[in-house]
């Protein structure tokens, strides 16, 4: 059966007979929640085969992690080849693998490792490979080699006059958020087809000018979540993280960095120490590489001037503030 349609018959509450050993094909959030909710209806033993590595896969790490702690067996460089049934039960051929060459997307491309065939039998396989658009095409809009639609990328226009298109069926599989910002473009666009002048702002809440602020605060990390004990949330549908009591919620509120506030350069006090290059790449890129950070500094003995730039990638997080011992880093005013 097809991931979708499984996860939307449960939440329907249709009642859905998967066996005892079920196989999930797929490495993202939808084969993570496949498996989680084949766990909660009772299978004992759910298998993903994942086709790349840990590192590659496409599914929020977190979910993974639940996942396995809640006995979700994850098999990587691993991909059937051929489903044959056989007295009821399914045999799944499979192979193992290894990443060879760069594949167009930039991620390495899985390679069969020779005698590595083994077969598995399982009550059901739920296929978790992801899905295409599929335009009909009385539609009449021009779609790409993927199926996706095909747009203007400033106005999302497509082929077909007056017809505006967002979100995965053009795009491809992406965040909400990327959805939701695509939704706002195409308003946009569309209010500016019919006569209009493309705004759509509403101000709900008057502006508030925030005082002189100086970041000061000391490097914390973040609180964990709480959850339920995995006994008890394999029993039922119920939320798995908690939430937060008073004093973590005071304790995190106090990791505030004001990312929504500028970040303010005085090249001039910057002596060149590199300790908040080495800070943001530890952060952001996973190792103390000062030359591969967010952050470029350029120090002129000569003259003894420094340039000191940002990035397009900078995330604004303001850590780099919290470790700047001369004030050459801090927040600007702003009006929220």
């Amino acid at each position: 059966m097809d991931c979708i349609s499984f996860l939307r018959d449960v939440n329907l509450g249709q009642k859905i007979s998967l066996g005892d050993k079920i196989a999930i094909i797929g490495g993202g959030n939808a084969a993570v929640d496949a498996a989680r909710t084949a766990i909660r209806l009772g299978v004992k033993d759910v298998s993903i085969f994942y086709r790349r590595s840990w590192n590659e896969m496409p599914a929020n790490l977190g979910e993974v992690e639940e996942a396995m702690s809640e006995g979700v067996n994850i098999q990587f460089l691993t991909t059937p080849t051929r489903i044959t049934r056989t007295n009821g039960k399914l045999k799944l051929e499979c192979v193992h693998l290894s990443l060879g060459t760069v594949d167009a997307g930039g991620r390495r491309r899985p390679e069969q490792a020779p005698g590595s065939e083994f077969t598995i039998e399982v009550d059901k396989v739920i296929a978790a490979t992801g899905q295409t658009p599929d335009i009909p095409d009385q539609f009449g809009l021009t779609t790409g080699d993927d199926g996706t639609i095909q747009v203007v990328s400033d106005t999302l226009a497509t082929s077909r006059d007056g017809v505006f298109a967002g979100g995965d069926a053009v795009s491809g599989p992406a965040s909400i958020i990327e959805a939701i910002a695509s939704g706002r473009q195409a308003a946009i666009s569309i209010d500016c087809y019919l006569g209009g002048q493309g705004a759509i702002e509403e101000v709900l809440v008057p502006h508030q000018k925030v005082a002189t602020y100086r970041l000061g605060l000391p490097i914390i990390n973040r609180v964990t979540i709480p959850t339920r004990p995995v006994n008890e949330r394999l029993r039922d549908f119920t939320e798995v993280e908690l939430t937060l009591d008073e004093q973590s919620a005071i304790e995190e509120a106090r990791r505030c960095l004001w990312c929504d506030l500028p970040i303010r350069i005085e090249a001039d006090k910057c002596a060149g120490c590199r300790t908040c290059q080495v800070r943001c790449s530890a952060i952001n890129l996973g190792e103390f590489n000062p030359f591969k950070s967010y952050i470029t500094i350029t120090r002129d003995h000569a003259i003894k001037t420094t340039d000191l730039r940002f990035s397009d990638e900078c995330k604004n997080c303001g850590l780099c503030i919290a470790v700047c011992n001369y004030g050459a880093l801090t927040r600007a005013d702003k009006e929220l």
